[in-house]
């Protein structure tokens, strides 16, 4: 394939009940925003994205126009990765997750690849969280399960070693394991959030797939990233101001990578963070990406929209080269008798 751009979306969730109506963000069509400078209320900064969703949009609409055509391209050996980024309370979660009357993209994802699925061909799954830049395997316990390293394999690749695969039958059998593996997460109360994500959440879905001599195996990358905090607002006791200056930490250096990629720069600190290591793929990488920013209303966040909305900017430059991820399953051909015995034969040298 080409080089793809990340795609880059914007979404506003509404007004809660207890805030006061905002009219500082104005959305002009479905694809641009406008926000008022808090320092001068004449200025407007105003951003372009390949989609912009109101406070009236729902999952479906954001699942048809820029989710679900993400989903065929993991049969093709490709991977893909999708992530939620925003200040804590911008409903990151709720677009990701969802819930039982508004499902978010990792229900509707698994539905979709259990209908395209073929009887021969293998879905799984993994589920890691990245909480205070260490790794935990959410599927054998989360923070009280060993922490896990962060690797090279022998072809270039960032792995998480030990992480835990396991094989879904059935959209059912999916929510079983995830809603337990969930119950793992770090999570913690604040000011603005009383289930605040205290990690970073990936989700791995990988369909396998034989055709003639080749693997294919295809992979989507949910990730729910944990909000940018303000402990002024948050009201953060220590342990959460830990918590709170490690995701802050981890999230500037994504800020750092994207910067750094747009710059050409000789080099890209992916290794200053686990969560970058781990998503250095879909940072200038081989994977496909969709990067959703969520924002939240009101004064308070203004300058929180307004940072989310420049990375937003930056990272909708970043090209991404994608790669299928084939294996030939032919057994490698042997070397000839008269070539092996040939190798054998003690080099001599000569002199003129």
């Amino acid at each position: 394939m080409t080089n793809l751009k990340i795609k880059t979306i914007v979404r506003l969730r509404p007004t809660l009940a207890h805030e006061p109506p905002d009219n500082g963000i104005t959305i002009p069509d479905d694809t641009s925003i406008a926000v008022v400078n808090p320092r001068d209320p004449v200025q407007q900064f105003k951003y372009n994205f390949k989609s912009v969703y109101g406070p009236q949009s729902t999952q479906e609409d954001l699942w048809k126009r820029d989710v679900q055509e993400l989903v065929g391209h993991i049969w093709e050996g490709l991977s893909v990765t999708v992530f939620a980024y925003g200040v804590t309370s911008s409903g990151k979660t709720h677009t990701i997750q969802g819930h039982a009357g508004e499902p978010g993209i990792i229900p509707r994802v698994v539905d979709l690849m259990f209908t395209l699925k073929k009887p021969d061909e293998t879905l799984s799954m993994s589920y890691m969280e990245i909480y205070c830049d260490e790794v935990y395997d959410l599927l054998a316990g989360g923070v009280n399960s060993p922490k896990l390293p962060v690797r090279e394999d022998r072809n270039g690749k960032v792995v998480v070693q030990n992480l835990s695969e396991v094989v879904i039958n059935s959209p059912a059998n999916f929510k079983s394991v995830f809603a337990k593996a969930n119950g793992k997460r770090a999570v913690g109360p604040t000011n603005l959030n009383s289930a605040s994500s205290r990690s970073h959440a990936i989700l791995c879905l990988n369909v396998t797939r034989v055709v003639g001599h080749s693997t294919y195996t295809g992979t989507i990358n949910l990730v729910d990233l944990a909000g940018s905090e303000n402990n002024k607002l948050t009201g953060n006791d220590h342990a959460r101001m830990l918590e709170s200056a490690a995701i802050n930490k981890s999230l500037a250096t994504l800020g750092q990578v994207v910067h750094a990629l747009n710059q050409s720069a000789h080099r890209i600190p992916y290794r200053d963070s686990k969560l970058t290591r781990i998503l250095q793929d879909a940072l200038g990488g081989s994977s496909i990406g969709l990067l959703i920013c969520n924002l939240a209303p009101g004064p308070k966040f203004r300058t929180d929209t307004l940072n989310t909305l420049n990375f937003a900017a930056r990272t909708k430059e970043v090209e991404n080269r994608p790669s299928v991820n084939e294996k030939d399953n032919r057994p490698a051909p042997k070397a000839h008798f008269a070539a092996v015995q040939q190798s054998k034969r003690p080099s001599i040298a000569r002199g003129r």
